[in-house]
């Protein structure tokens, strides 16, 4: 599963407040052990190779309170959930919103814990943030004074995360020092594991935060996603797949007038 890594402790900066970015982490069956790679498009991105080894499931106390909900009824995630349900699914790499996703497949209570992701070298990044949420103060507002101690509440004290939580389903607290109530405890459905605290409070101090993603970021994640579909439709190898994204990919820059080049 993914988490929130330093961008998510950002507080109200000027009139704006970011909450609920991701950080990676992998989440796993109880019973299996595998290794998943997947290409990394980017340097500590929370895309990456990742290894997850069974533990034993020791279910204990309530399971944490799942978050962003209605992400769980896509046609994608239901056939990710079923093909978890029946062993064809060991790991997944996801964000720190993931475990409601997980918790979603059949019969996988006390069978899967959350492992950190692997990291690309000795001196890689555990994390990376991608993805939250924003709140602003418009310019026209009748009552900016108010509307940003407002907003510096909900993304900073220990009442307003936990609000957010419980009522909105946020993704990793934006606050610098805590993590939310609900998520300081052990979870019955990831084997008894405190995995907030033991796996994403940890990747979260692990970003690179002078990473910025470019100006084509959601078109190369399309690029990319059509590439590795043609592997099941057509049997295009993965490898021609990549190539392929990559000619789309710096298209996309030209096409904005931005200089590009290429490793090879």
């Amino acid at each position: 599963i993914t988490g929130r890594s330093t961008a998510n402790h950002t507080t109200t900066e000027a009139a704006t407040a970011a909450t609920g970015a991701a950080m990676p982490a992998t989440i796993g069956a109880a019973g299996a052990e595998t290794t998943a790679a997947t290409t990394a498009t980017v340097a500590g991105a929370r895309i990456g190779c990742v290894r997850y080894s069974a533990y034993e499931a020791s279910p204990s106390v309530r399971p944490t309170v799942p978050v962003h909900r209605r992400r769980s009824g896509s046609p994608t995630t239901v056939v990710a959930s079923a093909a978890a349900a029946s062993g064809k699914i060991a790991a997944v790499t996801s964000a720190s919103w993931g475990d409601a996703l997980i918790e979603s497949v059949q019969g996988g209570e006390g069978k899967w814990k959350v492992a950190p992701m692997q990291k690309w070298g000795a001196d890689g990044f555990g994390s990376s943030a991608i993805g939250g949420s924003t709140a602003a103060v418009l310019a026209n507002a009748k009552h900016p004074r108010e509307a940003l101690e407002f907003i510096t509440w909900m993304t900073t004290s220990k009442e307003g995360i936990d609000a957010m939580i419980k009522y909105c389903g946020i993704g990793w607290s934006p606050a610098v020092d805590y993590i939310g109530a609900q998520r300081e405890k052990p979870s019955k459905w990831f084997s008894g594991q405190n995995y907030n605290e033991d796996v994403f409070v940890p990747a979260s101090k692990e970003q690179n935060i002078d990473w910025s993603w470019s100006p084509v970021t959601q078109s190369a994640f399309t690029s990319l996603q059509n590439q590795f579909r043609r592997k099941i439709t057509s049997g295009l190898k993965l490898s021609d797949a990549v190539e392929l994204a990559q000619r789309e990919i710096v298209q996309s820059f030209k096409d904005k007038g931005l200089s590009v080049r290429t490793a090879r």
